[in-house]
């Protein structure tokens, strides 16, 4: 088990007469990263992403409405058509998010985006981060008030045990809120639309969220396509051995100091998945040369590398990912950077 490293400065004697000061060693050279960089159509899509998952913070503030309308993002979206959103409220678990349909005809696909939380640090930190036992279910007919029964098997499914798994219990409670209505909707839109891929995607606590809904679809046969951004570690290291045994496309990303991909902390039994993708610029926006593939789920070139980081780094590299997320503001508050794409001014 890796603990969380001491923040120390390292100092060597120098003799000068007969009295010794201490100086500080030379900062080592950085060895040269091995990590490989992403491709320009996976840079796209990720801003792409980043864009309708910052949609989803209109929700509990201005709305989005029918057709597809915001004060953010949408008018980029003409191929799409909102199809509900939702919004649990801060008191029973802050889920909010929107499901809405993307009628391009090379790729038609179902859109499911939840929004981050606007206190993330005490959701993380707070009580319920006590792991609760995570069982994967994929019941005909479930019901909010037998899932919500943390402690009881649910209909599980030889093939989908996962066994000894934990996961932070307010993420679950988070998903469990909202899963009864997403499911029926869910189920209602791929019926009418069988060819259209399920892409969910999640900031923060959404990212979280994002997860446990996704291996729910799994375990439907609905193998969704996921995109994550600030993704909070959400279980043991028996559910990270679940969660990389799927067999689908998953892109957790994170950014430089951003902390949140390394709470709730390891000591507290808590793993990090992998499939990572990291943007190692601080500075938005970021271009393809920022973004690396990493190894595994604790890689020192990725987020790992930043064990130290303070939370005070949070409302800066939290927010940022290709856009300024959590605002919903008018274009004409953004910049645009050097390949033309948009990014929220400082």
């Amino acid at each position: 088990m890796r603990s969380t490293p001491l923040i120390l400065t390292l100092t060597a004697p120098v003799a000068l007469g007969r009295s010794i000061v201490q100086q500080p060693l030379p900062a080592p050279i950085p060895a040269a990263s091995t990590n490989a960089s992403i491709t320009s159509d996976l840079l796209d899509s990720l801003h792409e992403l980043a864009r309708l998952v910052d949609i989803a913070y209109c929700v509990s503030t201005t709305g989005v409405q029918k057709p597809f309308e915001c004060l953010s993002w949408c008018t980029e979206f003409s191929d799409f058509e909102l199809l509900e959103t939702f919004n649990t409220g801060p008191l029973l678990a802050d889920t909010a998010g929107y499901l809405a349909l993307d009628h391009r005809p090379d790729d038609p696909r179902i859109i499911l985006a939840f929004r981050g939380t606007y206190n993330v640090a005490n959701t993380i930190t707070d009580l319920s981060t006590l792991p609760q036992k995570y069982v994967p279910y994929a019941p005909p007919n479930d019901t909010l008030s037998q899932a919500i029964d943390f402690g009881r098997k649910l209909f599980s499914i030889d093939k989908n045990d996962c066994a000894n798994c934990t996961v932070h219990a307010g993420f679950l409670k988070s998903w469990l809120s909202s899963r009864e209505s997403i499911i029926d909707s869910i189920e209602g839109a791929k019926t009418k639309n069988p060819a259209y891929t399920i892409h969910i995607t999640g900031h923060s606590l959404g990212g979280a969220v994002g997860l446990l809904a996704a291996l729910d679809f799994q375990a439907r046969g609905w193998r969704p396509i996921v995109t994550t951004f600030g993704e909070p570690r959400v279980g043991n290291d028996a559910f990270v051995d679940y969660v990389e045994s799927m067999d689908w496309t998953y892109r957790r990303v994170t950014h430089v100091d951003d902390p949140v991909p390394l709470l709730p902390p390891m000591n507290m039994g808590f793993r990090s998945h992998g499939s990572e993708l990291y943007v190692k610029k601080m500075d938005l926006p970021a271009e393809i040369e920022d973004v690396v593939i990493c190894d595994g789920a604790e890689d020192e070139e990725c987020s790992a590398s930043g064990e130290n980081s303070r939370l005070w780094q949070l409302f800066f590299s939290h927010r940022d990912y290709f856009v300024r997320m959590g605002l919903c503001m008018r274009k004409d508050n953004m910049i645009r950077g050097s390949s033309g794409r948009w990014s929220r001014a400082r």
